[in-house]
């Protein structure tokens, strides 16, 4: 198949459809494309706008872009039945349920983070976090799973195995790479929960590798199968630490959590203290960090920080209003005080940052 790049401006009511025909061409990729609920990509598309291009890079590498934005996604399936996709899910973080499959479709899913934080909510009803070097094994039946992001960006990486779709003769060549399709069938049909561990820096670099060859055009299916085997070899192999009070909230621990970001977040001038939010909730101090640090990869304080930063570094170059006015509006009467904060995560005061438009 030549090399192609289509691109189209439809309204995204209509976009899904001729993207559908666009991948006529492509039948690997029409058929993931069939699986994903309509109404999740008509979200996508109006989040974006419709204007999208969808290039061949190679026979097995397709690269799928929304125009103007950094959501991009290269999809690859070396052989049939096993897929590969990356992407940057930049700005997705309200649209939830993303990545979800037919309920019919058996399938064993190795999830890798690489960018932002995704919130899984597993069988047992607890709320699992992944972050950057988080790996996360798939093989349930029931897939209404909820995945939340959080934050503008989400890199990951997934390789899915089709398990209706692998033959014996290609179970057979998987299995002298390492990969044992009979062994996912039986973890599938077990039901397994999630499996979510932090990566060693061997398999880091072996999923890095990975995303490296998906965005190359001279890759070939043979180079993309043994990286899939690489990294099979070191999550069988203890590369991967579990620990189930580092990933892991109860319902009633994300809800505290969940009202702390939206205290903070409401209002950034409103002086929220961790020692204040120990008494409200009947915490201590650690627990409270190590439950935020969970969902948000942070401490309370170190949180409030940044986001006041944020907030501040927007309204400077947004509004007009003075130094001193935006120091009060997030929570410091001391402009001195906010000045000295602001230049050590900036690298230069207000005014300059203002004057350089950020």
């Amino acid at each position: 198949m030549n090399k192609s790049e289509e691109e189209n401006a439809f309204s995204a009511d209509e976009a899904f459809d001729e993207i559908l025909k666009k991948l006529e061409s492509i039948p690997w990729l029409k058929e993931y494309a069939e699986q994903l609920p309509a109404d999740l990509i008509m979200k996508i598309l109006h989040f974006f706008g419709s204007k999208y291009e969808i290039k061949q890079l190679n026979d097995c590498i397709v690269r799928f872009k929304i125009k103007g934005s950094h959501c991009e996604y290269y999809f690859a399936e070396p052989l049939a039945g096993v897929r590969i996709i990356i992407g940057n899910l930049n700005g997705l973080e309200t649209l939830n349920t993303f990545g979800n499959l037919d309920n019919q479709i058996r399938n064993s899913v190795i999830h890798y983070c690489v960018k932002g934080r995704c919130e899984i909510l597993t069988r047992d009803g607890m709320y699992a976090f992944m972050q950057p070097g988080v790996l996360c094994v798939e093989s349930q039946k029931h897939k209404d799973k909820n995945f939340n992001f959080y934050g503008e960006d989400y890199i990951g990486v997934e390789i899915s195995f089709d398990l209706d779709r692998i033959g014996e003769d290609t179970a057979l060549l998987l299995k002298q790479l390492g990969l044992d399709i009979e062994e996912m069938t039986q973890r599938y049909e077990a039901n397994a929960d999630y499996y979510i561990g932090t990566v060693s820096e061997k398999l880091k670099y072996s999923e890095e590798n990975v995303m490296q060859l998906m965005k190359n055009e001279s890759t070939d299916s043979i180079s993309l199968l043994i990286g899939i085997a690489d990294i099979w070899d070191k999550v069988r192999t203890g590369h991967v630490t579990t620990n189930e009070t580092q990933f892991y909230l109860t319902k009633g621990q994300r809800k505290i959590v969940k009202e702390i970001y939206e205290s903070i977040t409401a209002d950034p001038s409103i002086d929220v203290t961790v020692e204040g939010l120990s008494r409200k909730y009947k915490l201590s101090a650690v627990s409270l960090n190590k439950y935020f640090g969970i969902m948000y990869g942070s401490t309370v304080h170190k949180f409030i920080q940044e986001y006041r930063m944020e907030k501040a570094a927007e309204l400077l170059t947004t509004s007009d209003r003075s130094v001193a006015e935006i120091a009060l509006m997030v929570g410091y009467e001391n402009q001195g005080k906010f000045g000295n904060v602001f230049k050590r995560k900036y690298g230069m005061t207000p005014l300059e940052y203002r004057r350089l438009g950020g």
